[in-house]
C-alpha cells in the first residue's frame, strides 16, 4: 500500500512529540496534607513525574509538597484555591532541594511557603519554572517569620532587645552582617526577644516570562522595641 509523504511526516511528528502528563487535581480527601498521599487527589492517584497539577475550588485544604511527591511536574495551576502550599524543599545538595515545573506555573490564588526553621538553616522555597510564571493579585509566595528562631542565626546580636542584622545592621547595630543584600539566599536571623523570628528564603528561577501582581515576601517578625528578626 502506498504511503503519502504527509502520512509519513504526521507519524514522525507524533512519535517525536513528548508525552504529556496526566492532570491531577487536589481534593484533600486523605488523612494528612501530603501531596504524596493518593487519597488527597481526585481518583485517589498521586501525581507522577511530568503530571499537570491543579488546585481549584474543589477544596481549600492546605497541602505539603513533601519529599515523597515528584520533584518534577509538567505544569502548575492554582485558580480559586485559597489554601497554603508548603513546598518542603531544603538547603544543600542532597534530598528534595528543588521543585521543577517544566511548563507554566500560574498562582492566581493561595500561598506558597516553606517549612519553619529553628536553630539552623534547613528549609526554603526553591522552585524552577521552565515556562512562564504568573502570580495573580490573589496569590502570594511568603516566607515571613520562617527563618531562624529568635536569638539564633549569624545576625543575632547576642543580647536581648536588639534587632537582628542581615545585609545591613539591625536595631542598635550590634549584630554582624552576612549574606548578600543584592541576591540573598540565606535565612534571616532571629531578634533578641522571644517573638522576633527571622524571615525565610525564597529562590524562584523562571526560564521565560514572569507576571507578578501578587506579593513575594520573606520579612522578619516584628518584636518589642528594636528587637525584631531580619528578613
Amino acid at each position: 500500500m502506498k504511503r503519502t509523504l504527509a502520512t509519513v511526516l504526521l507519524g514522525w511528528i507524533l512519535l517525536a512529540a513528548p508525552a504529556r502528563g496526566t492532570t491531577r487535581t487536589w481534593d484533600g480527601g486523605g488523612g494528612n496534607n501530603n501531596a504524596s498521599t493518593p487519597a488527597n487527589w481526585v481518583g485517589d492517584t498521586a501525581p507522577s513525574p511530568g503530571d499537570d497539577i491543579v488546585l481549584d475550588t474543589t477544596t481549600n485544604k492546605n497541602m505539603t509538597w513533601d519529599a515523597g511527591a515528584p520533584s518534577s511536574v509538567g505544569s502548575w495551576t492554582q485558580a480559586g484555591y485559597a489554601g497554603t502550599i508548603t513546598v518542603a524543599t531544603v538547603y544543600g545538595s542532597t534530598g528534595f532541594t528543588n521543585l521543577e515545573i517544566t511548563g507554566n506555573a500560574v498562582v492566581s490564588n493561595g500561598v506558597w511557603t516553606h517549612l519553619t526553621n529553628g536553630l539552623s538553616e534547613t528549609s526554603r522555597v526553591r522552585v524552577t519554572v521552565g515556562g512562564n510564571f504568573v502570580l495573580g493579585a490573589g496569590g502570594a509566595v511568603s516566607a515571613d517569620a520562617k527563618g531562624y528562631r529568635y536569638s539564633f542565626g549569624p545576625g543575632w546580636s547576642g543580647t536581648d532587645r536588639s534587632g537582628a542584622s542581615y545585609g545591613g545592621k539591625g536595631g542598635y547595630g550590634l549584630g554582624a552582617t552576612y549574606g548578600s543584600y543584592a541576591s540573598p539566599t540565606n535565612l534571616g536571623s532571629g531578634g533578641g526577644w522571644w517573638d522576633g523570628e527571622g524571615g525565610g528564603a525564597i529562590w524562584l528561577t523562571v526560564a521565560s516570562n514572569s507576571a507578578l501582581d501578587g506579593v513575594i515576601s520573606a520579612d522578619g517578625e516584628s518584636s518589642i522595641g528594636n528587637s525584631g528578626g531580619s528578613g
